[in-house]
């Protein structure tokens, strides 16, 4: 029986875990891509509080490449992106939602001739979801 098939056999029998080198490594990867997962989705939160929207996304947690093609590709889609000032790429899917606190030299929005930066004096609008909602939430109340 050579080394393969015994090696084969083993994890048939116990699971990859159970290998101490491949368990281990894999331990590693799944911590710290964990972390990273937990970091992302606070930034996540911080920017949904901020900008007062529940339909914001992350790009990185949508799109799996680097954060700036991702933001390319999310743009390219006919979303409005944006880096927060967490540093965050974030997208709403809306194509021309503002929102209020992005870095202005960092965001991409849907025009005609394509998508690119803002021109100065653009004014998009806020969430028309979270509008709708919130309209209907004060309906309700009856305010």
């Amino acid at each position: 029986m050579s080394a393969i098939e015994s090696l084969v056999g083993f994890v048939a029998k116990k699971g990859i875990g159970k290998i101490p080198v491949v368990g281990t490594a894999y331990s590693i990867v799944s911590l710290f891509k964990g972390v990273v997962d937990d970091d992302i989705k606070n930034k996540l939160n911080d920017v949904r509080e901020s900008e007062g929207c529940l339909h914001i996304k992350a790009v990185s947690l949508e799109y799996y490449s680097a954060q700036y093609i991702g933001a390319q590709q999310a743009a390219a889609a006919g979303y409005s992106v944006w880096q927060a000032p967490n540093l965050l790429w974030c997208f709403h899917e809306q194509p021309n939602y503002r929102p209020i606190h992005a870095r202005r030299d960092k965001m991409f929005i849907t025009k005609p001739s394509g998508w690119g930066n803002p021109e100065p004096g653009w004014s998009g609008s806020s969430c028309f979801k979270c509008a709708a909602t919130n309209a209907q939430r004060n309906r309700l109340k009856g305010l």
